[in-house]
C-alpha cells in the first residue's frame, strides 16, 4: 500500500522591516485618491474664482501681486458671508414667529353687507349763516380754492388785518358747524330698500377735513344688509345742494362728493403689530376713537404742529394737551381693514364762484365754469 505524505509548512515570525506589497499598494492608491480630490477641490475653487462676481473673491485667490492684500480681502469676504448668513437666519426666524397663513372659503349667501356711504356738500358753508365778522370771513376766504386761483395772497397786506379782532380756533370750529349744510337742507328724499325714511334716521353727521358730512351705514358691528340688486333695493336719494346759498369753500365746484366704502375685508402682515382686538386693550390715541396706523400718524402730525407753532386747523378732531405729546411710534394693527373707496363728483363751479369771478373780473373765470 502506497503512503501519502502531507507536508504542512509553518511560517516563522515576520522579520522586522520586511516589505508588504499589498499594504504599499493600498497606501499608494490612498495617496492618489487624496491627490485627485485635492486637485478637484483646487480646480473647483479656481473655476469659482474666475466666474464669481462677488467683489473681493478675485483678490483673495488672485496672483502673487495680491499677496499683501490677501489677508484683508479674506477677512472682508468672511465678514460679508457671515453677515449674509446672519441676515437670512433672522428673516427665517421672523417668518417662523409670524407665519403668513391664508384660508380661502367660498360660500353662497343670500344677503351681503351694504357699503358705507358718505356724502359731503362741496359747499361747506351756508352763506346766510356765515357770521358778519371781517376776520372770520377773511379766514374762510383765504382757505378757499377761489383765493388760490385768483392769487389773492399776493395782494394781501398784513397791515389790513391789524384792526380786525382775532378769533380762536374753537370759535371757528363752532362757526363751521353752525354754517354747515344741515341734513334737512342737503337731503330732499331718502329711501332704503324701496321704503321711505326720514333722512335723519338713515344718516348721521360726521366732522371731516372737508367739513360736516353725513354717513350712511356707519355701524361696523351691525351693518345694514342688501338682499337684492337694483337701485330701488339699495339706497335711493334726492339731494339739494342749494347752489343759491353757496359761499367760499375748499372746492370751487357745486354739488356733492360721494364716497362709497365697501364692507371691509381683513388683511394681515408678518411684523410686530398693535393687537387692538385683545381683551382689555386701551387705545393710546387721544384724538381718535379707534386706533389705526393712519390715525396714529395723523395724531403725531397734529402734536408736532402744536409743539412747533401752537396752532391747528379748526377742522382737526379732538382737543390737545401739550403736556402729553405722543411719541411717533406707530405700529400697524394686527387686524388691518382695507377699503377700496369710490369717489364721484361733478366738476361745475357754484353760482357764487361764477358771480364773484365776474365781479372781480378774474382772468381765469372761464376755467371755473
Amino acid at each position: 500500500m502506497a503512503k501519502i505524505a502531507t507536508v504542512v509548512g509553518v511560517s516563522g515570525p515576520r522579520l522586522e522591516g520586511a516589505r508588504d506589497p499589498l499594504r504599499e499598494n493600498e497606501q499608494k492608491q490612498h495617496q492618489r485618491d487624496s491627490s485627485s480630490r485635492f486637485c478637484y477641490v483646487k480646480e473647483a475653487i479656481r473655476h469659482y474664482q474666475e466666474s464669481a462676481t462677488i467683489h473681493g473673491v478675485v483678490n483673495v485667490l488672485g496672483p502673487q501681486i495680491y499677496c499683501f492684500r490677501r489677508p484683508l480681502w479674506t477677512v472682508l469676504v468672511i465678514v460679508m458671508t457671515s453677515m449674509t448668513a446672519w441676515t437670512l437666519y433672522n428673516q427665517i426666524k421672523l417668518l417662523r414667529e409670524h407665519p403668513i397663513k391664508t384660508d380661502t372659503k367660498v360660500s353662497l349667501r343670500d344677503h351681503l353687507p351694504f357699503p358705507a356711504v358718505t356724502i359731503c356738500s362741496l359747499n361747506q358753508y351756508h352763506r346766510q349763516r356765515v357770521p358778519n365778522d371781517p376776520m372770520t370771513r377773511n379766514v374762510i376766504f383765504y382757505q378757499s380754492e377761489f383765493a388760490q386761483l385768483t392769487d389773492a395772497f399776493s395782494r394781501l397786506n398784513p397791515s389790513d388785518l391789524d384792526n380786525l379782532i382775532d378769533v380762536s380756533g374753537d370759535e371757528l370750529l363752532n362757526m363751521s358747524l353752525y354754517a354747515a349744510p344741515r341734513i334737512e337742507e342737503l337731503f330732499y328724499l331718502c329711501e332704503w330698500q324701496a321704503q321711505r325714511y326720514k333722512c335723519a334716521d338713515l344718516f348721521e353727521p360726521v366732522n371731516t377735513t372737508s367739513g360736516t358730512c353725513y354717513v350712511f351705514n356707519a355701524d361696523k358691528i351691525n351693518p345694514r344688509l342688501a338682499t337684492g340688486s337694483g337701485d330701488r333695493q339699495g339706497l335711493w336719494l334726492i339731494l339739494d345742494y342749494d347752489n343759491g346759498n353757496s359761499y367760499y369753500s375748499q372746492d370751487i365746484q357745486a354739488g356733492v362728493k360721494t364716497i362709497r366704502l365697501p364692507y371691509p375685508y381683513k388683511a394681515f402682515s408678518n411684523h410686530y403689530c398693535e393687537d387692538t382686538k385683545k381683551e382689555g386693550y386701551v387705545n393710546r390715541l387721544s384724538l381718535f376713537e379707534d386706533y389705526s396706523n393712519i390715525n396714529c400718524q395723523a395724531q403725531c402730525l397734529f402734536d408736532y404742529l402744536i409743539k412747533t407753532c401752537g396752532c391747528r386747523s379748526y377742522f382737526d378732531p379732538g382737543s390737545f394737551n401739550k403736556s402729553e405729546l405722543l411719541a411717533c411710534a406707530c405700529t400697524t394693527e394686527c387686524e388691518v381693514t382695507a377699503y377700496s373707496a369710490d369717489l364721484d363728483f361733478a366738476n361745475f363751479a357754484s353760482f357764487f364762484v361764477q358771480k364773484e369771478s365776474e365781479r372781480l373780473n378774474v382772468s381765469r373765470k372761464d376755467a371755473l365754469v
